[in-house]
């Protein structure tokens, strides 16, 4: 928690990528993508939660069983609309959170000291929203989004 705002960590995994077969659970450095991706939420100061936000195909059930493993709870939700499976899986919550973080499990180079610079900025400056670029203190290709989540919800309405 940042000045009293509830504050979410929702990774975006699975794993049907065109590109590079089952990259998410390809091992970097004996760890996997979605381990790597774990941690680092883990290491982010003033989350109150993360959770795994990944689709129902069967494909992506490993998903589940690693992040279980992990001790991080999962949602499941449709593959082609991230922005619903995100907002559903905010809402789904028992607790009301004021900011959600957002990033994808392939990002590696999510620095956690960076992302806790941008949800201060967020806070303090009262934004909806921070990505990597302008007012962002990440770098591009990192994926992290700082957002209220009343953004979240205007988006999906």
């Amino acid at each position: 928690m940042y000045k009293n705002k509830k504050i979410i960590a929702v990774l975006f995994a699975r794993k049907n990528s065109s590109r590079l077969k089952n990259k998410l659970l390809n091992k970097i450095f004996r760890n996997n993508l979605l381990e790597l991706s774990i941690k680092t939420a883990k290491q982010i100061k003033f989350v109150d939660k993360i959770i795994v936000a990944t689709t129902t195909n069967k494909d992506d059930d490993e998903i589940v069983s690693l992040a279980d493993k992990m001790n991080v709870e999962c949602f499941r939700g449709s593959e082609n609309n991230v922005i619903k499976r995100f907002y559903n899986c905010i809402s789904n919550q028992k607790n009301i959170f004021d900011y959600a973080i957002r990033f994808c499990c392939d990002n590696y180079l999510t620095l956690p000291y960076l992302v806790e610079q941008n949800i201060k900025r967020a806070v303090n400056l009262d934004l909806d929203l921070i990505t990597p670029g302008e007012f962002a203190v990440c770098t591009k290709g990192t994926s992290q989004v700082v957002i209220s989540c009343r953004c979240v919800k205007k988006i999906f309405k």
